[in-house]
């Protein structure tokens, strides 16, 4: 699919299915590409193929996922993501539903004498009595837009063998006209008529794969093949297809060191589809002898034109400033505000959240026991060391569990005594001193010896700061406020904690009026604009007056501005940009120059909290992409006015695009 790829296994009567999010052939490509790497995609297509045109079509097909590939370039890498993607997501359903172990010497003399170099695959659930062998599959299905909308059957039978990589003797299928997904709801209203669908218009079977296990050194004998009085040796490290005949009657008999799967070195078979023997050592990497068999790229056809049809509107618009955690709302409802404004603020770093087991012992205890025995539920407040559960001694737990942090209670399940608290930052700006010595009973130059943080650690309200083991009684001083140690008085023992506030400010980006707040958590600025709808960008949302440059002749950049270019930058201008600017606007850059500019490979598109980047907004997308000109002339006829730009891009349901706000 485009946002995911699901894999539905039924082995042995087992049904097992896997949703692998983020693994798509549109929405989800960027991450395909992230996952498995540049490198082993660029493994699967013909070696002219430039790094750049297979990241830049990527890229695009993600910003545009509904548009469909129209050159043979394109088709070939859309395959190269769909092979990926499958193989990644078979993997994820492999280790979720089964347990892999190699096939020892003793397991395979008793497994009716297997190949021992075949993988076993047990059920998690059960395994002792289920288990099966990758060359035990029989029949394989490719379903979804990437077949259904192929040129030929052998792109198809490519994505399914470098995908899969079968063993043993397989059926592969298609549904050739993707309406697998349909059939469900279909079998609760008429299970015949569904049946009959899905026999007779959906699945349509491509060809009889046959993948041998055998030595993978220097080319040998590795089958016999006996059809139409014909006897034919297929050789390592090669493909070969033998073309369909009504009933042919086939005999394939393994040679010395080979087998046909992992129990057979003899096998026959009629069929009436075109059989694939394939001895190739790697099915990964783009195989020019899979292309001289299959001949499957043929068309040539247009690059796909990728382009942003969006158009400036001017209306009345909302800004709205949420925080990711509690913080404080500077502003009041009706007030105006300037784009410099501070409109909000979180004082503090996220509050750490705790998740607290108050029963670790693996002992069944009845629910309604643990529901009494629960002293807090959902909205309570507690302090450090306040009861969380009450003793059971009747289930071995003769103590009570104690909160390990002054906090609020987010969830509370009675049926398991989990416990979820959020802490409480009400820190104290004062610097706090705690004398050592004397909540020790030693000597002030002693004191130092028991500390268990040192200068410069920061500590938690709660964490243990020092402790005397020896002499009687043992004690423990516990830090009473949250900050940075700053201070030892070595003579005295006495330590000084302090927080210092590194605040995070969040500004009004836009000069309006404030139209509704949530207290502590957000505010909505309503603001007029004139909108201009990106493709995608990066970084926090920023303002300045906007400043054209027609070219790379860079003049002095006023400060304070959002650069908007007339051309198409390379990786050393948006440096240099980024430098004397609060925000770049350009038609396009090459895909590989922006994970540079962001240190990552994109992967899921979901941006706008990008830190530390001058934030950059993409008019049309990925590669060479010219500007459009009515973009580029309400920009340039925008300049010297005050613009904002919001980068936020979500490529998924519910698309959220960047944009470019004039305002008016």
């Amino acid at each position: 699919g485009g946002a995911t790829t699901d894999v539905f296994s039924h082995i042995n009567g087992h049904l097992q299915r896997t949703v692998s999010a983020n693994l798509g052939m549109s929405y989800s490509a960027l991450n395909v590409l992230k996952e498995r790497g540049i490198d082993e995609l660029m493994e699967k297509l013909p070696s002219n193929y430039d790094e750049n045109l297979v990241r830049n079509y990527i890229g695009n097909k993600t910003l545009y996922p509904t548009l469909n590939p129209q050159s043979k370039a394109e088709r070939r890498i859309e395959h190269a993501i769909a092979k990926s993607a499958i193989s990644l997501a078979f993997i994820q359903h492999q280790n979720m539903h089964y347990n892999r172990t190699k096939l020892g010497y003793l397991d395979s003399k008793k497994k009716d004498n297997r190949d021992k170099y075949e993988e076993k695959f047990q059920y998690v659930a059960d395994e002792e009595k289920h288990y099966f062998y990758p060359s035990d599959i029989e029949l394989i299905i490719g379903a979804g837009g990437v077949f259904a909308h192929a040129e030929n059957k052998e792109q198809c039978l490519d994505i399914l063998i470098s995908g899969f990589q079968p063993l043993g003797i397989s059926e592969l299928a298609i549904d050739k006209h993707f309406i697998t997904p349909h059939l469900g709801a279909l079998t609760q209203t008429d299970p015949d008529l569904a049946h009959e669908v899905l026999t007779k218009d959906c699945i349509e079977t491509l060809a009889i794969y046959v993948r041998p296990i055998f030595p993978m050194r220097k080319p040998r004998p590795v089958l016999q093949v006996e059809y139409d009085s014909n006897r034919q040796i297929i050789m390592g490290n090669t493909i070969t297809r033998l073309n369909a005949k009504e009933g042919t009657s086939y005999k394939i008999i393994a040679q010395k060191r080979c087998r046909i799967d992992g129990a057979r070195t003899e096998a026959e078979f009629i069929t009436d589809l075109p059989v694939i023997i394939d001895t190739r050592y790697d099915l990964i990497k783009h195989s020019p002898d899979l292309d001289s068999l299959f001949t499957h790229y043929q068309s040539e056809g247009d690059e796909q034109l990728f382009r942003n049809a969006s158009r400036p509107k001017e209306d009345d618009y909302q800004y709205i400033v949420e925080l990711p955690y509690e913080g404080e709302i500077m502003k009041s409802h009706g007030e105006s505000v300037e784009p410099s404004e501070i409109v909000a603020v979180n004082h503090y770093a996220p509050p750490r959240l705790f998740v607290v087991n108050t029963l670790t012992k693996n002992i069944k205890i009845p629910p309604h026991v643990i529901e009494q025995s629960l002293t807090v539920q959902s909205g309570d407040e507690v302090d450090f060391d306040e009861i969380l559960r009450e003793p059971l001694p009747d289930y071995e737990y003769r103590m009570p569990h104690y909160s390990p942090v002054r906090g609020r209670v987010e969830f509370v399940d009675n049926r398991t005594g989990l416990v979820v608290l959020s802490e409480i930052q009400q820190y104290s700006r004062k610097p706090v001193r705690i004398n050592l010595a004397e909540r020790l009973g030693v000597k002030g130059r002693q004191a130092a010896r028991y500390l268990k943080k040192e200068v410069g650690d920061f500590v938690y309200e709660g964490d243990l700061l020092a402790a005397k083991l020896s002499g009687g009684n043992p004690l423990f001083v516990k830090t009473p406020t949250t900050g940075k140690i700053i201070n030892m008085e070595y003579r005295t023992g006495i330590v000084t904690v302090h927080y210092e506030p590194n605040p995070f400010n969040y500004f009004a980006n836009v000069k309006g009026k404030v139209l509704s707040i949530e207290d502590e958590k957000a505010i909505q600025i309503g603001y007029q604009a004139t909108r201009l709808d990106a493709c995608i960008g990066w970084g926090r949302a920023s303002f300045g007056n906007l400043f054209y440059l027609e070219d790379r002749d860079f003049p002095a950049i006023p400060e304070e501005s959002i650069v908007v270019l007339g051309f198409i930058p390379n990786l050393k201008d948006l440096k240099h940009l980024s430098k004397h600017s609060k925000g770049i606007i350009c038609s396009s850059i090459m895909q590989k120059d922006a994970v540079e500019y962001l240190s990552m490979e994109q992967g899921v598109i979901n941006t706008g909290n990008e830190e530390n980047i001058t934030p950059l907004i993409l008019l049309q997308g990925f590669g060479d992409l010219p500007a459009d000109e009515q973009h580029l002339n309400f920009l340039r006829e925008s300049s010297n006015k005050l613009c904002m730009i919001d980068p936020h891009t979500r490529i998924r349901a519910g698309v959220v695009r960047a944009n470019i706000n004039v305002i008016t």
